[in-house]
């Protein structure tokens, strides 16, 4: 009875050393899919940061654009009423010539 008992221990023994050894290997296992996560979240966080500071830049770019839009429709308006006021200038001086030409042939 008693060697049964120490075979049943011995048993016992064995299988509480399997599980302890299997305990261990799970915690390596889990050390390192925790370091392994943590390498992901820093390139995570690197990849948040460099996108924001590509936005950043974008809108910077796009505040300059906006500024060349409105300063070329600014260029574009003094363009015409220049053209406009050329224009006009070039039909005062038209009918002034003609109106010396008419005052010269009398």
């Amino acid at each position: 009875d008693a060697h049964a008992q120490l075979r049943q221990l011995q048993d016992h023994t064995g299988a509480l050393g399997a599980a302890v050894d299997h305990a261990h290997a799970e915690g390596a296992s889990l050390r390192k899919a925790q370091g392994d996560h943590e390498d992901a979240m820093k390139v995570l966080e690197r990849w948040r940061e460099d996108a924001h500071a590509q936005l950043r830049q974008l809108q910077d770019h796009t505040g300059a654009l906006g500024a060349a839009v409105d300063h070329a429709h600014a260029e574009g308006a003094s363009l015409r009423k220049a053209q406009g006021d050329h224009e006009d200038a070039m039909k005062a001086l038209l009918r002034k010539a003609h109106g010396d030409h008419e005052d010269a042939m009398k």
